[in-house]
């Protein structure tokens, strides 16, 4: 068999053998997690990344002058607290380190849906727009 032959055949080994043990090795680093509650913490996951990214872009349109400082304060409180509502969420979700001696407080359900809360974001900035739009047309 040549060289080449040798190294395809070594990766697809490889690409192989990651694929079968992906899921174990994902199970143990969230141990005790069930399929559904992996889906909820992979979802909240999702909804963090976004609320990262829509401050990252409120801050570039900021930077460029796109945006009034009111305006871009006012946004970004409100993305900052949507972040600290899915952090606050992800805790549930987060493994103790140690058992805990003192009795705390269980801390209270997040009722409001992330992805919906982004949706609102967006209409309103849409409607923002084509308000601005109309104004200006």
């Amino acid at each position: 068999m040549s060289i080449e032959g040798l190294i395809a055949a070594g990766v697809i080994l490889a690409l192989s053998a990651a694929y079968l043990i992906w899921p174990y090795w994902n199970a143990a680093r969230h141990p005790g997690l069930n399929s559904e509650q992996q889906r909820a913490r992979d979802t909240l996951l999702t909804s963090y990344e976004r609320v990262l990214a829509a401050i990252r872009d409120l801050d570039e349109d900021y930077q460029a002058g796109k945006l009034a400082a009111e305006r871009y304060q006012a946004e970004r409180a409100e993305w900052a607290e949507r972040g600290v509502t899915v952090l606050q969420a992800l805790d549930a979700y987060a493994p103790s380190p140690a058992p805990v001696k003192t009795k705390r407080p269980a801390k209270a359900a997040v009722q409001t849906n992330p992805d919906d809360q982004l949706d609102d974001a967006v209409e309103r900035a849409i409607a923002d727009y084509v308000r601005v739009k109309a104004g200006k047309g």
